[in-house]
């Protein structure tokens, strides 16, 4: 067995018609394209194209859901229907051609564990995607410790052992291939890039991707992490001022407060951010140190700030705790909710 190919398409151009031409002339498996919810006669007529060519498998739906959620369906229909060792997930929008599809598949077989990213050069991308590419490098680099050149390219090739870990991750748009990154990286499955051609035409107006809302999916990752300490802090006050009329004890109230906020706050990081694997009592204690320790921190540094160079003290409060925000991520992500595939 070889590898599969799946395109999910979103109101494709002739490029897709072209692409599946010369992949089903390949020793390729199977091509599975899935046709997301696309709206007119034009694109219709291009699905009429390549529906009848060999080796191709088109399924389709009538609501656009989304490009992570045409992935799942072609990975789950490939997963069950398609006898191959390998599958190769390729854009629709003439940014891949046949010898890159290629490449990316034929090198699956040496690196059976990895995720393989077709990585273009990113000084060659239109301003845009270039912004858009560099930002996220950045933020995965420095939040995630992904140090990936190209973030958001949609080749990428895997063993079909990993389908069933993919087909875990929950979102449906163009959020689900950064999630991809995240979840192989904290499983252990290592990424591997192979320099591909950097392609856009007519500056990449077929793509469907928006910069403004799916780029805030896409950090949706990051988001997470800050959702989980506002709903603490919600959490912190509620509690306060339900515990504070039965007790009338100040001091006791904003213990009870902490305590309970603490806990959901662990219970949302380790369940819904960092997804980790180990036990709690592997897990909660290093996180309540964690609390303690950034406690004591942030409580000198304001001191420090106000006191040794008259800073107003609810600047120094912002400024300290905004700092110790993201440091609190890393020690997190890195040394409490650790990761590793089984």
């Amino acid at each position: 067995m070889g590898f599969s190919v799946l395109i999910p398409a979103y109101n494709p151009t002739e490029q897709l018609v072209d692409l599946t031409q010369e992949l089903s002339q390949t020793n390729v498996d199977a091509i599975v394209i899935v046709n997301d919810g696309s709206t007119d006669d034009t694109h219709a007529a291009i699905f009429a194209n390549v529906r009848n060519l060999p080796k191709v498998t088109l399924i389709e739906y009538a609501q656009n859901r989304g490009k992570g959620a045409a992935l799942k369906v072609g990975l789950a229909h490939i997963q069950k229907h398609v006898k191959t060792s390998g599958v190769v997930t390729a854009d629709a929008d003439g940014q891949h051609i046949t010898k890159d599809v290629l490449a990316i598949g034929e090198a699956i077989p040496q690196n059976p564990n990895a995720l393989l990213l077709g990585s273009r050069e990113v000084d060659e991308m239109p301003t845009k995607s270039y912004l858009g590419n560099s930002i996220t490098r950045f933020v995965f680099r420095v939040f995630f410790g992904l140090n990936i050149s190209d973030t958001q390219t949609g080749l990428r090739g895997f063993a079909t052992d990993l389908i069933d870990l993919l087909l875990t991750i929950p979102y449906d748009r163009y959020e689900f291939e950064s999630e991809m990154l995240m979840v192989c990286n904290r499983n252990g499955v290592a990424m591997v890039e192979h320099r591909i051609e950097t392609i856009y035409i007519e500056n990449n107006a077929a793509s469907s991707f928006n910069p403004w809302v799916d780029s805030t999916r896409i950090y949706f990752v990051l988001f997470r992490y800050v959702f989980a300490s506002l709903a603490a802090a919600i959490v912190d006050y509620i509690v306060f001022f339900i515990v504070l009329p039965l007790n009338e004890n100040t001091l006791f109230s904003i213990f009870i407060a902490r305590a309970v906020s603490l806990l959901v706050n662990y219970f949302l990081l380790r369940t819904r951010v960092f997804f980790a694997t180990g036990t709690v009592r592997q897990t909660f204690p290093r996180y309540v140190a964690l609390v303690i320790v950034s406690g004591f921190i942030a409580s000198g540094l304001i001191d420090l700030l106000a006191n040794s160079i008259s800073m107003n003290i609810g600047l120094a409060k912002v400024l300290v705790e905004s700092t110790l925000f993201v440091l609190n991520f890393l020690v997190n992500r890195s040394y409490i909710f650790i990761n590793r595939r089984k």
